[in-house]
């Protein structure tokens, strides 16, 4: 079994009011398989979790990406703000 460290940031940190979390999973599991052990894990809108990006390990890595153990996930969601109007 892999032990895989969950890190949450910005928005979602606050609406799911958890900084970090672990997940354990089997040997050759992917990104997208360990963030459906998430959300089996703890309470995540589908909308939520699909509009973010992830890094492992401080890289943005595709969904099939194959975690290690002691694995660092990011899920970072989307951000906005600023002017959109330029002078």
């Amino acid at each position: 079994m892999l032990k895989v460290k969950i890190i949450f940031f910005s928005i979602l940190r606050e609406k799911l009011n958890l900084r970090e979390t672990f997940i354990e999973c089997e040997k050759n599991t992917t990104l997208i398989e360990a963030i459906e052990i998430l959300q089996k894990k703890i309470d995540i809108d589908n909308y939520d979790i699909k509009s973010c990006m992830f890094a492992v390990n401080q890289n943005y890595v595709e969904n099939n990406y194959i975690l290690s153990d002691d694995d660092e996930i990011a899920v970072i969601p989307p951000v906005s703000g600023g002017s959109n109007v330029i002078e």
